[in-house]
């Protein structure tokens, strides 16, 4: 149920895929301009090698040529980023790293928040202007998470997916291209990173932004088992395994051939002592397992039908949310 880890790098955050001169008459030529990736491919470098000025330079020559041009709102904001977190930030990613930490284990550097503040400032008013172009509402979420701001994050992303589902066909990606798949399957695998974060930082209270943006996405998008599988999951972790059936059994009926969202079911019916169930389910996720090609999936379902057939009936692991390994 876990997607390829989604591209949420500032760094990669949309660029102006077209730029529209409007030509007065008389005019000789019209000026050359990068692309953006061939703008970016410039400005990377003097990022990485904290050459700010030469950076705020190569930008500020781009917006005089292109006024509005989202690959100067995202750029800018990165710069700033980076900038803020100095030694910190992650050239590659435009995100900053863990922080240095003295012989107490103390963090001994905090970001400039004025510099923060002028980062998020460029990416929203980038999105104001080009409200259709979700990687930089969706960098925005994650730059949100990464400072600690769930609150904040969790804001972006509804106003993300309410954009998404009422303009489904102006939305667009990086460099102003089409989304790599269509919306109701790609923006709940964007949104399931989201989630993954939290799962895997599993520190006290993660548990909350969590489940509000496993539900946020699973209401917006029913038919994508991702989302739902969340849920499930959520209240699998919690020892709720009845109301976690409720959001497995709505993922199956979206895609009954899901070989995860079938596992999981007989992960769940047999923490239930649900032992027939659970078979069942188990028997089911082998066979669409290897006919999708899951075969981790399909190799821990085997796992447990044979745990299930040769033992008294046990308490099975908590659901998964990615593909499970041998759990016997």
């Amino acid at each position: 149920m876990t997607p390829k880890h989604s591209s949420r790098r500032l760094r990669s955050l949309p660029c102006c895929a077209v730029a529209l001169f409007a030509l007065a008459s008389g005019c000789h030529s019209t000026p050359k301009v990068d692309t953006p990736q061939d703008f970016e491919a410039k400005l990377r470098p003097l990022v990485a090698a904290h050459e700010w000025a030469a950076a705020e330079s190569l930008i500020d020559r781009r917006e005089r040529a292109l006024p509005g041009d989202a690959e100067v709102y995202v750029s800018r904001g990165n710069l700033y980023f980076q900038k803020a977190f100095g030694a910190m930030a992650n050239t590659t990613t435009g995100l900053p790293g863990a922080p240095a930490a003295d012989s107490t284990g103390n963090s001994r550097r905090e970001p400039d928040t004025l510099l923060v503040r002028r980062a998020m400032e460029s990416v929203r008013d980038g999105i104001a202007r080009h409200p259709e172009r979700l990687d930089m509402r969706f960098g925005l979420a994650y730059l949100l998470q990464q400072l600690g701001d769930p609150e904040s994050e969790f804001a972006v992303l509804s106003n993300a997916v309410a954009y998404a589902k009422q303009h489904p066909d102006s939305l667009r990606w990086t460099y102003g291209e089409p989304l790599p798949s269509p919306p109701d399957e790609y923006v709940p695998q964007v949104m399931h990173d989201y989630v993954r974060f939290y799962l895997e930082r599993d520190l006290p209270g993660d548990e909350l932004p969590m489940l509000a943006i496993a539900r946020l996405s699973a209401e917006a998008y029913p038919r994508n088992n991702r989302s739902t599988n969340d849920v499930a999951f959520y209240y699998g972790t919690r020892g709720e395994w009845q109301r976690s059936l409720e959001f497995l059994h709505r993922a199956e009926q979206a895609d009954s051939s899901d070989a995860l969202v079938l596992y999981n079911l007989g992960w769940a019916h047999e923490n239930l002592g649900h032992r027939s169930l659970a078979v069942r389910y188990y028997t089911r996720a082998v066979a669409a397992g290897e006919a999708g090609r899951m075969t981790d999936v399909a190799q821990s379902a085997r796992a447990r039908l044979g745990q299930l057939r040769s033992a008294p009936v046990a308490h099975a692991p908590m659901p998964a949310t990615a593909a499970p390994k041998d759990s016997s």
